[in-house]
C-alpha cells in the first residue's frame, strides 16, 4: 500500500457519521459546552437544575451554561420552568431524543467520538 492509498483508507475509517448526525451537531452540539449538557441530560434524564446547579455538575462557569441553556432550551431540546427559565430539564420531542441517543452512542466509540472532535474544532474554526 502505497502512502496516497493509505491516506484515502484513513479518511473513509473516519467518516463513519451519518448525515443526520453531522446535521444535528451543527444546529444543536456547536460547542463543548452543549456537548456537555447534551450528554448529561441524556444519561441524567430525570435531571433538573437551576444553571448554577448545572454548572456546578459540569464544573463549568454558570455565564457559560446559562447561554448554552437557553439556547438548548429554544431549540426545542431542554425546557425551562419558572418566568426567568430557573430550572431546566430535558423534554424533547421523540424523534430530537432519537438524535440524542445517536449522538450519546456515537461517543461511546472512540472512532466515532474522534470525528466528533474533530467537526466541532472545523466548526469553531469557522465560526
Amino acid at each position: 500500500m502505497d502512502m496516497y492509498e493509505g491516506r484515502i483508507m484513513h479518511a473513509t475509517k473516519y467518516n463513519e457519521l451519518d448525515n443526520e448526525l453531522h446535521s444535528f451537531i451543527e444546529q444543536y452540539v456547536d460547542s463543548f459546552i452543549k456537548w456537555d449538557l447534551v450528554a448529561y441530560f441524556h444519561y441524567n434524564a430525570g435531571a433538573r437544575g437551576t444553571p448554577e446547579e448545572i454548572a456546578g455538575k459540569l464544573g463549568r462557569k454558570t455565564e457559560d451554561i446559562k447561554e448554552a441553556l437557553e439556547m438548548l432550551d429554544k431549540k426545542g431540546l431542554l425546557s425551562h420552568q419558572g418566568d426567568a427559565g430557573d430550572i431546566y430539564f430535558y423534554q424533547a420531542p421523540p424523534d430530537l431524543k432519537e438524535k440524542v441517543t445517536s449522538f450519546c452512542e456515537a461517543l461511546e466509540d472512540r472512532d466515532k467520538r474522534l470525528e466528533i472532535l474533530a467537526k466541532l474544532l472545523r466548526l469553531k474554526t469557522t465560526r
